[in-house]
């Protein structure tokens, strides 16, 4: 079939990042506090120690981390709001599903810098919310989005299979899955 969708390439220096992730613990039932957890995978491509620093910023939030990497090393490196006071957010902007608020998201940036230069760097969007599920008494899934109980309605959704893609039409698709109320597509 070939490529049908942008194509990027990417070059990293001797350390590259992978798998950037935002965890969220809300106070509940107040939803007053969001505690944010970032972490992500840092790789030693080199054949020697990398010595830097790992930097996160959200908004005007700006956190480093240093971190030593021998040669050809992973590492999981992770900013807790335990020791960052700056990811425990007060009254955050939640993200809300479909019909229930507002999608509010935040832009996070992550850089790792060894020997004054970047050497790969990522950005993730992300919605400050709380996910979980749990089993009723007679084993139905039971789902709450910050702490709130909601009933998933969803579908699967797939694009034009003849790979006649356009941006417009892609639009009207999703215009369709509101006009149902659907809040989830697979």
């Amino acid at each position: 079939m070939g490529l049908f969708r942008r194509v990027f390439i990417t070059r990293t220096g001797a350390v590259s990042l992978w798998h950037p992730q935002v965890r969220t613990q809300l106070d509940l039932p107040s939803l007053a506090a969001a505690h944010l957890t970032i972490s992500a995978h840092l790789r030693n491509s080199a054949r020697y120690t990398v010595r830097g620093v790992l930097v996160a910023r959200i908004g005007a939030i700006t956190l480093r981390r240093e971190v030593f990497l021998g040669p050809g090393m992973d590492r999981r490196v992770v900013f807790r709001p335990a020791r960052y006071a700056a990811l425990n957010f007060v009254h955050p902007r939640l993200w809300w599903p479909y019909e229930w608020g507002p999608r509010n998201l935040y832009h996070l940036q992550l850089a790792f810098i060894a020997a004054g230069r970047v050497t790969d760097r990522k950005t993730v969007v992300f919605g400050i919310r709380q996910v979980s599920s749990r089993l009723d008494a007679r084993n139905h899934r039971l789902f709450f989005v910050n702490g709130h109980r909601i009933l998933i309605r969803g579908a699967g959704w797939a694009a034009n299979m003849l790979m006649n893609l356009s941006a417009r039409n892609e639009l009207e698709q999703l215009q369709y899955v509101r006009a149902m109320h659907l809040n989830a597509i697979r």
